[in-house]
């Protein structure tokens, strides 16, 4: 099932005030008090490492402004699965097949390329196909199996199709999607037709093109963060020196990417951040298919050509008459607009050979990355305002007869010294095993991830769900940013949807992913952290 997010202001202020909502952690009286009777509880509790989930989340999908779900967030998942289910069959007058497009990301940031919101309207597509000299029309009958999207896969360019009443597209992106209540699973066992143009080979015209145009989205699809690295805007003008035309720079950069001078690989950091495009581009020079197409579009930004990173299937294999993709097609590659005669073009600058064959070709050339990038997360080099913890023994306590003249004393000093750590314990061992309604494990969970990261010293994001974890997972291993990122998922699933998580695979995320925090974070102090954790005292919201 493809993973979906959903991003917006509201969501974030949302994330923002729950992280914040205050369990018991409200300073050391309540922590004191609570700790007698947390003891025998607490001192049993421990981490739960366990098995993998896949997440997906949902939006409400209407008229008006949307946001809608992001498919990329599934694709290293599927491309690298161990089982290959087919999704999707399908028969075309198109005989090379069909790229089958879901959604497009037109937003770049230090977080990667994303969706914006947008304007659903109802259907019939608009039809005005590219006018490119040697284009033609193509028809095209799909079949849907086993997959649940909320988004239709379209081949490019559509014009017309007959999908029913219950779907809207996006004009900005001309992603059709599903509305209703069970949109989350609208594309199941589907059967449609797509009326789309297919442009000739790029190679044949494109290199004619000299202007790019602008589209009508305010320079969004050529925005570029501030701090992205000099040395890759370095890297495109070179790559480009020799052509003038737009066409040919754009040529000029899928063909440099799909050149020997880097390698298709599946086991590097997912996504397009800048820290992945910067090692990509100029560091280790291994990724795959998300990598190329965000490197497309950055470098295509750069020498002054709109883009977008879009997600979707490859044509997949030809089997008698009709075509089968399966879930290691899916893809992401670039689109480049280039005026409003023409549009939106579809640029795969992934090498074709990497992804022809059954299985992804790269992985056993992997090698470390050299990149040497600032890591997004930074956790302190000391921790400021901790005090040590007292002994829990008292024959190894030289305590002095003016500090505890009583027994009551030691009582005290030893609930000081011990109730924030067998406070923390009880916290955990609620969040992830008292079971409560849905929704509340499911806050519990992040609660207590984020409880974990702040014990190691790590300032938490701002920002909702998908923001944090999209700025700690470059900091975690392939496994635990997999785990994260369906726990955000779940989290805003669970929030607008309700829907029924099971606490097993709740726990388990949590423990794969705090695990690594633990492993990452790891302190010379630790013991200090373990006995009196930053998590049980007030925390001052993130300004």
């Amino acid at each position: 099932m493809l993973g979906t997010s959903v991003r917006n202001d509201a969501l974030a202020t949302l994330s923002q005030a729950q992280a914040h909502m205050p369990h018991w952690r409200t300073g050391v009286t309540r922590a004191a008090a609570t700790a007698g009777g947390l003891a025998l509880v607490c001192s049993v509790v421990l981490s739960v490492p366990i098995a993998e989930r896949s997440a997906n989340a949902a939006n409400p999908a209407g008229s008006g402004a949307v946001l809608l779900g992001d498919p990329s967030l599934d694709l290293i998942r599927n491309v690298t699965a161990a089982s290959d289910q087919k999704v999707i069959s399908y028969t075309t007058t198109d005989t090379a097949g069909q790229y089958l497009r879901l959604a497009a990301l037109p937003a770049f940031d230090d977080r990667g390329f994303h969706l914006t919101s947008t304007s659903l309207i109802p259907l019939p597509l608009r039809e005005d196909p590219p006018e490119v000299a040697g284009s033609s029309s193509v028809r095209t009958s799909v079949k849907i199996d086993n997959l649940s999207s909320e988004y239709l896969p379209m081949p490019w360019v559509p014009t017309r199709t007959d999908i029913a009443d219950n779907w809207r597209y996006d004009p900005e992106t001309m992603a059709v999607v599903a509305i209703g209540d069970n949109r989350r699973s609208a594309s199941r066992n589907l059967e449609y037709t797509v009326t789309s143009e297919r442009l000739p080979d790029v190679e044949n015209w494109l290199p004619r093109l000299t202007d790019a145009g602008r589209p009508n989205d305010n320079g969004l699809t050529l925005d570029l963060p501030d701090d992205i690295s000099p040395a890759i805007r370095q890297l495109a003008e070179q790559v480009t020196s020799g052509s003038t035309a737009v066409g040919e720079k754009a040529l000029a950069l899928r063909n440099f990417l799909r050149s020997g001078a880097f390698t298709y690989s599946t086991t590097v950091t997912p996504g397009t951040t800048l820290q992945t495009l910067d090692d990509f581009l100029l560091g280790s020079r291994l990724g795959y298919c998300e990598q190329y197409a965000g490197g497309m579009a950055v470098m295509a930004r750069m020498v002054g050509i709109p883009s977008r990173v879009v997600i979707g299937f490859l044509p997949g294999k030809k089997v008698a008459e009709h075509w089968e993709i399966t879930t290691r097609n899916m893809h992401a590659w670039t689109e480049l607009y280039f005026g409003d005669d023409i549009g939106w073009v579809l640029i795969d600058a992934t090498p074709p050979a990497a992804v022809g064959g059954p299985t992804p070709s790269a992985s056993a050339t992997a090698r470390p990355s050299s990149a040497s990038a600032e890591p997004t997360v930074r956790p302190p080099t000391s921790a400021p305002g901790e005090a040590p913890p007292v002994p829990l023994n008292p024959t190894t306590v030289d305590t002095p007869t003016w500090i505890l003249p009583t027994t009551g004393g030691l009582a005290a000093l030893l609930l000081v010294g011990g109730g924030p750590l067998l406070v923390r314990r009880g916290l955990r061992w609620r969040r992830l095993f008292v079971r409560t309604d849905q929704r509340r494990m499911v806050e519990d969970a992040w609660a207590e991830v984020r409880a974990v990261a702040i014990d190691r010293g790590v300032d938490w994001p701002q920002g909702s769900t998908r923001q944090v974890a999209a700025v700690l997972t470059p900091e975690l291993d392939a496994r635990a940013s997999r785990q994260l990122n369906d726990l955000a998922l779940l989290v805003e699933r669970s929030r607008y949807s309700g829907e029924v998580v099971p606490a097993g695979e709740l726990a388990m995320a949590v423990g794969i992913v705090t695990g690594a925090m633990e492993k990452r974070w790891a302190k010379p102090t630790a013991w200090v952290r373990r006995w009196w954790p930053r998590s049980v005292w007030p925390q001052r919201p993130s300004s």
